[in-house]
């Protein structure tokens, strides 16, 4: 029977099998974490001006497909309430196209787009970004179950 050996690359390095074991190098349940991330509850005060009138303000949600600006959408208006506005999502292929003839409310951008914007664009009154953060207490409970130490 004749014998294949099997070469792992990493990164430009090739390691050969007998320092490479795929069954140790696959994380396990015990090396692998997750923590939520949630868009930044400062979002709601740079909001707070629009919500002051009387009827509710059109919020734009600005993305450049439609599953994604429905999922952001969903996580800006759960950080959002009770502030009182009314969502919109618009699907773009540049981001400033949004702030052009869309009514006088806030246009959020979701990080990627915001990312592309131009510095001008940026600057405009009515665009503002959209930050999502870690839940903090998620991450320290991370960093004790794996050991991390904290850096200085």
């Amino acid at each position: 029977m004749r014998s294949i050996q099997a070469w792992r690359t990493i990164g430009r390095s090739r390691l050969p099998p007998s320092r490479y074991s795929p069954a140790s190098a696959r994380p396990t349940v015990n090396t692998i974490g997750f923590v939520s991330i949630a868009p930044d509850g400062a979002l709601k005060e740079q909001l707070r001006p629009w919500s002051l009138g009387g009827a509710p303000t059109e919020v734009l949600v600005c993305e450049y497909d439609l599953p994604t600006a429905e999922a952001v959408l969903a996580d800006i208006s759960a950080v959002l309430q009770p502030l009182a506005f009314r969502y919109e999502t618009i699907v773009v292929a540049d981001g400033g196209e949004a702030l052009i003839d869309t009514g006088d409310g806030p246009v959020l951008y979701a990080p990627r787009i915001w990312a592309d914007l131009g510095e001008e664009e940026r600057r405009h009154p009515r665009a503002v970004p959209i930050r999502y953060v870690f839940d903090t207490q998620e991450i320290s409970a991370l960093a004790a179950r794996l050991g991390w130490r904290r850096r200085l």
